[in-house]
């Protein structure tokens, strides 16, 4: 099953991730952001949060197979300490689950998850069906 997101969608549902971020009363300073896909949401969580300090950490999935290895493109240069790590998606949760294996103390959040997903991020806003198919706005042919 094939579900299409709107950028409205997606916009409003960054926002509640943000109205949740504020609700656990933690301070945030900086933003991490697992790219590509954590891009658009951290746009908005920065706006929301009012963070301005904000880096990347680049990986890739070999054949983006579910379970493949991860790479690391690009390490965060700056300091994670009161860093929120944030993503689209936790779909296999490979991706939290290695966030969380070299940075051991990572808040990370992200906008969506599926099934399999959902027991690694510390917030996230909607869950889907591990056989839905999310196509995100930018993702239009």
């Amino acid at each position: 099953m094939k579900e299409f997101i709107s950028f409205e969608t997606y916009a409003n549902d960054a926002i509640k991730l943000a109205d949740m971020i504020k609700k656990t009363g933690r301070n945030f300073k900086s933003i991490i952001v697992i790219t590509r896909g954590g891009l658009f949401p951290a746009t908005i969580l920065s706006a929301q949060l009012n963070i301005k300090k904000i880096d990347t950490f680049c990986l890739a999935s070999y054949a983006n197979q579910i379970g493949g290895e991860i790479q690391e493109l690009k390490k965060p240069v700056i300091d994670i300490k009161d860093a929120i790590f944030v993503d689209d998606l936790s779909d296999s949760g490979n991706t939290a689950r290695y966030v969380k294996k070299v940075y051991p103390d990572a808040f990370f959040a992200c906008v969506y998850v599926k099934e399999k997903g959902k027991d690694y991020p510390d917030l996230y806003v909607k869950e889907y069906p591990q056989d839905t198919w999310l196509i995100q706005p930018w993702e239009i042919d």
